[in-house]
């Protein structure tokens, strides 16, 4: 019995080792990958992350960016904050100031809108691109969507 199981187990192996290959040569497109995962997931996950930067910084400098300082707050000192203590944003992800579809994340400070119990509001215009304030199709990063 222990024979047989240690056959199968380098018959795995193998056959392991044989499909990192092929995807390392290109010849088998990935299966888990940023395009095989739902947009709509993708641009959550990155407000979440764009969300917790917003409540560091406000940690640090006991107020969120101005909307005029926007997103780019998290990434650089643009209000000479002697406690900024930032990138808030880790550096892979500082590029992704837009949503999957291409449009830029939304960042208000304070919230205009009013409809969430948030201080700011921070959302993706979603799929059809067209900004709602958050309502519609857009996609709103708030604390239960952490």
């Amino acid at each position: 019995m222990k024979k047989y199981f240690v056959y199968y187990k380098r018959i795995v192996i193998i056959l392991i080792s044989i499909l990192v290959l092929l995807y390392l040569l290109g010849v088998m497109p990935p299966t888990v990958g940023h395009k095989s995962i739902n947009p709509m997931v993708l641009t959550k996950i990155n407000l979440s992350l764009f969300y917790r930067g917003l409540q560091e910084y406000k940690k640090d400098t006991k107020d969120f960016p101005s909307s005029e300082y926007g997103l780019n707050a998290l990434l650089v000192n643009l209000g000479d904050h002697a406690n900024w203590s930032g990138p808030y944003v880790k550096q892979a992800f500082s590029d992704k100031l837009e949503d999957y579809w291409g449009s830029p994340l939304m960042y208000q400070y304070p919230n205009v809108c009013g409809f969430t119990t948030e201080e700011f509001l921070l959302y993706s215009k979603g799929e059809n691109k067209i900004d709602e304030c958050g309502n519609g199709d857009d996609i709103l990063a708030t604390e239960e969507s952490r």
